[in-house]
């Protein structure tokens, strides 16, 4: 995994060929988040899971995006 982060060759967010997500609405939903908008509302109107919304919300996932 080194090696690859090294030379350029790991996929991240919207680069990865299963991403539900993109940069902006990562970006969108952790500004509604940070206005006290919950989560499980979030993720129903981008139309994703709760979860998956959560770990990008949080950094877990989607660290890249500031």
């Amino acid at each position: 995994m080194v090696d690859a982060k090294v030379k350029n060759r790991l996929q991240r967010g919207e680069d990865r060929y299963n991403s539900v997500l993109t940069e902006n609405t990562v970006r969108e939903a952790r500004n509604l988040r940070k206005r006290g908008m919950k989560v499980k509302d979030i993720a129903k109107n981008l139309n994703v899971q709760p979860q998956t919304l959560g770990k990008a919300i949080s950094g877990e996932t989607w660290r890249h995006v500031v």
